[in-house]
This record gives C-alpha cells, structure tokens and sequence, in this order.
C-alpha cells in the first residue's frame, strides 16, 4: 500500500514538473513573432486550458502529511480531475479510447448509413473503395446536405462540432453548415504544420491527439501508422486543396474503407 502510495506521488510530481516546463515554453511563445510548429500550436492551444483544470489540486493550501490526501484523490479518478500531463502511456490510451466512443461511434455509426443510403447500388459497396465512391456519388457537399438531407449533416455536426454550450437541436443548419467549414479549414491548417513535423520525434501522446482531433480510432491502427494514413487518403494529389466535406467525412470513409478491406482478407 505505502509503495503503491509513493509511485503514485513521484508519478504525479513527474506531471506537475511537465505541466510547468510547457507552461515555461507557452510564456516564452507568446513573447516570440517566429512562425509555429504543429507541436507548439498544440501546446498554446491545451496547456492553457489544462493548467486552469488542475489548478486548484496542484495549488494545494493543505500541509503534509494530510495535503498529500489531495494528489492521492486526484490520481484515483485521473479522467476527471488530473489531465494528460499527469497521465500513463497506458492511461492516455485508455481515456483517448473512451472519449473517441463518446464523441465518434454514434456519429460514424449514423454517417455510415447515411453514405450507403446515399448510394443507389449498395450491393457493390464492400467492393468498391470508399473514396471512389465519395467522387462518384457527388452528392456530399455541405451545401447541398443542408438542402437535401439534414440528418446527414447533424451526424457530421455531431461528431465535428458536438461538444458546445448550446444543444444540437437548438442550432440551424445554416449554421452548423458554417461551423462545419470552420472545422474542415481548422482541420487543413493543422495539417498543413503536422505534415512538416518529423512523426519520429513526436511523442506518444502527441501522435494519440493528433488522431483524436481527426476522428483516427487508435485501437485500430498505430497512432503514426493512422496519421500517414490520413495523409495518403486526404491528401492522394488529385487536387490542390482538399473539398472541406471530403475532410469531414474522411474518417467515416477510412474507417469503412479499413473495414471492407478486412472483410475481404482471408
């Protein structure tokens, strides 16, 4: 029990001398006009955030031996009260995983039937390549989602833009249309600066968000096995600038590419 307690007091004094060299690192970026990296971009974007999270548990006002009770807690409900800098290669995983289920399974399940509802031959579908099938089926533009199949662009809504303050059915598909070409050239940007990063030298943890940010189930495929893969399909040269529905449906569409291909595998 003492042993068990004392890993888990160096584990979480190892996240919080973490959480503070990327603070450093967050000051000295924002002094600094140099153009980002997709690491640093990352960092600006989370470390912020995750600093006001655990705040009031790494601030902690209780002396010892008793103020040593609140980290202990802490690392008893990880998911909820601490965040990645404090995490396990094993704990990120396994959080990355359910939070993919929650945001992404309900979503992918509804745009994957949406997709073969939308086309009139289903019959060939295991035998035909997902992105072949998106060309020729032209019938996925945003615009002409909103007009002609509304559940269709609330699952895509739902998976892209799902965790906001006002509930899904309270918004317009005008506007979820828009938030939707907001997410696709977030998603461009992003890609834009990951695609110049040596993956080699990105940590586990990096790799794991990059494919959470992009709909990339983990337990698949390795992390930096999906990100290539993600490169490959998105980005295959047949034009200048990928369409942002293309972007947007990229993951449903690998995940029933991936999943057609390992039908036919003997």
């Amino acid at each position: 029990m003492w042993r068990r307690a004392r890993n888990t007091l160096r584990q979480y004094r190892a996240g919080v001398e973490k959480l503070g060299a990327e603070l450093w690192e967050v000051w000295q970026l924002k002094k600094t006009q140099a153009d980002l990296t997709w690491h640093q971009r990352m960092l600006l974007r989370a470390t912020p955030r995750d600093a006001l999270r655990v705040l009031p548990i790494v601030v902690n006002p209780v002396p010892p031996p008793f103020g040593l009770l609140i980290p202990l807690l802490a690392a008893a409900f990880p998911q909820r009260l601490l965040t990645r800098q404090f995490w396990t290669d094993e704990q990120l995983l396994k959080f990355i995983a359910e939070d993919f289920d929650r945001r992404w399974r309900g979503p992918l399940d509804s745009l994957g039937d949406a997709l073969q509802e939308s086309v009139p031959d289903t019959a060939t579908w295991p035998e035909t390549m997902a992105r072949e099938l998106f060309h020729e089926a032209n019938i996925f533009d945003l615009q002409a989602l909103r007009m002609r199949n509304s559940h269709h662009l609330r699952a895509l809504a739902q998976a892209w833009c799902g965790s906001t303050w006002m509930p899904m059915a309270w918004m317009t598909d005008r506007y979820l249309e828009e938030r939707l070409r907001k997410s696709a050239e977030w998603v461009l940007e992003d890609d834009a600066l990951l695609r110049k990063e040596n993956l080699d030298k990105l940590s586990q943890h990096e790799l794991v968000v990059a494919c959470f940010d992009r709909g990339l189930d983990v337990r698949r495929v390795p992390p930096r096995r999906a990100i290539e893969e993600w490169f490959d399909w998105v980005y295959d040269g047949t034009e200048p600038k990928p369409a942002p529905s293309l972007v947007l449906h990229a993951p449903c569409l690998i995940t029933l590419e991936r999943r057609d291909h390992d039908a036919l595998v003997p």
